[in-house]
């Protein structure tokens, strides 16, 4: 399996080259959503240079936008078309039309947060000019086997790291704090954590321009699990430089997940979804409602 990995510090960009690592995943300005780093043309510039097409490189461009953010968003894309970068990450349909329109040269890597979740549709969206999926976090392991191995284009699987829970473009974080006339810096870089109604577990909640992101605390973690599919994605939102690298020879040597999780013990590592399946499917919601009429 080749590793994408998203860029969270500059400095890991020669390490990822020596690793052999196949694509960074880079946040830009204010287009970007879940990106640890936001680049500007400038920085953009610089990480192109240093990369010198040694691997991949990806911009997230995933947000959902507004009809008045259009303009803005068609000169951002023209202006990265000059920079050497390999593709999009993308989840609006109306950049990808942009795109098209204006002739830009980007692979088109479709990676909404939740949606990519059976072949059928993907295989529908390939003759779009999609060029690849980023699969959904909330799949069984089955699941994500029939999608990769009946999807003509190629499939992203997230393998290890924080997961995507929720987003709003509301700022609610900055609202609560307003409420309860508590001054409280809310960005990425505070670690907020809320606490799950009812249960024992916490999340990672921040705040930046694009709104209110919620992310899991424990890493999703897929050593010694048969993972299918060419391209595994490394979340590195709340993990440091040293240890993302840590990760990264790990996965690399096909160590096992029991020593993995024995080395870092202040870390918490599930499997995600991998081994729960679907909630629901909907078949199971027809049972149910027809159960609840009797």
């Amino acid at each position: 399996m080749k590793y994408i990995v998203q860029l969270n510090d500059i400095d890991l960009i020669e390490p990822l080259i020596d690793r052999g690592v196949e694509a960074i995943t880079i946040g830009y300005k204010d287009f970007s959503s879940g990106a640890v780093i936001e680049s500007n043309d400038q920085m953009l510039e610089t990480v192109c240079k240093q990369v010198d097409h040694r691997m991949k490189i990806y911009v997230l461009m995933n947000q959902l936008y507004h009809q008045d953010r259009i303009s803005a968003l068609k000169e951002a894309l023209i202006q990265l078309n000059t920079l050497k970068i390999d593709g999009l990450f993308f989840q609006d349909f109306g950049l990808l039309n942009l795109v098209q329109e204006n002739h830009l040269n980007f692979s088109m890597i479709y990676a909404p947060d939740t949606l990519n979740t059976n072949h059928q549709t993907l295989n529908t969206l390939s003759t779009l000019g999609i060029d690849g999926f980023f699969l959904s976090g909330q799949l069984h392991l089955d699941e994500v086997d029939t999608i990769v191995s009946e999807t003509k284009s190629p499939c992203i699987v997230p393998v290890h790291g924080v997961q995507y829970i929720a987003y709003s473009k509301r700022k609610l974080l900055t609202n609560y704090f307003d409420q309860i006339n508590k001054p409280q810096p809310v960005g990425y870089k505070e670690h907020l954590v809320m606490k799950v109604n009812n249960k024992e577990e916490y999340s990672y909640i921040y705040e930046d321009h694009s709104g209110t992101h919620v992310y899991t605390t424990n890493e999703l973690c897929t050593l010694g699990m048969n993972m299918p599919g060419d391209y595994g994605y490394i979340e590195t939102l709340y993990l440091d430089k040293d240890y993302v690298l840590d990760v990264i020879d790990h996965y690399l040597a096909q160590d096992s997940y029991e020593a993995f999780v024995s080395s870092h013990p202040d870390h918490h590592y599930d499997h995600g979804f991998l081994e729960d399946g679907t909630v629901y499917k909907i078949e199971d919601v027809r049972k149910r409602e027809e159960n609840e009429k009797r």
